[in-house]
């Protein structure tokens, strides 16, 4: 995992200053084992290329790594969750994420799935998250469309959609 956050982003800083519960994602867990650890890769990145600035990340190569690298840049998430989102509803780490967001069913569970907890998954005092707490993160609100609204694409785009495959079909 070559885990590499921008601390100095102005996206990253007013994250960091928001009050709301913050969930971080590691992806690509699965690449870990492609990382090498070589010395010629530097172990550390500075602001610009200043070598004497400020050390604003460091290079990770294993979850482990990573969840405390993010850990340490977002001391208040609730929980840092590895997944590879690329296998899909499949993978555990996906599994997980979706039922926190739900607010359960058995979030307990799903943390389970993803093995042994590592140091710093969840936040400072924190064992696991329960279904309870896990619906307070994302607050129930009313339906933002209509019941019967399929899409929001008007009816001219789709007629131009139809004629275009039309066209496509037609003329090869």
């Amino acid at each position: 995992v070559f885990s590499t956050p921008i601390p100095d982003d102005t996206l990253f800083r007013k994250l960091n200053l928001c009050d709301k519960r913050k969930i971080v994602v590691i992806n690509k867990i699965d690449l870990a084992d492609k990382v090498t650890k070589g010395a010629n890769a530097p172990q550390k990145y500075h602001n610009a290329d200043d070598e004497d600035a400020e050390v604003m990340y460091k290079r990770t190569v294993t979850v482990e790594d990573a969840v405390q690298n993010w850990r340490e840049l977002v001391p208040d998430a609730l929980a840092i969750i590895p997944m590879i989102a690329s296998n899909g509803p499949d993978d555990v780490g996906v599994n997980t994420l979706r039922t926190l967001l739900y607010g359960g069913p058995d979030v307990p569970a799903a943390f389970r799935q993803l093995g042994r907890p590592i140091p710093g998954m969840f936040l400072h005092g924190v064992k696991f998250i329960d279904d309870e707490s896990a619906s307070k993160i994302i607050p129930t609100s009313p339906p933002l469309y209509d019941p019967d609204t399929l899409t929001d694409k008007t009816e001219r785009f789709f007629v131009s959609e139809i004629i275009r495959a039309t066209l496509f079909t037609c003329l090869g």
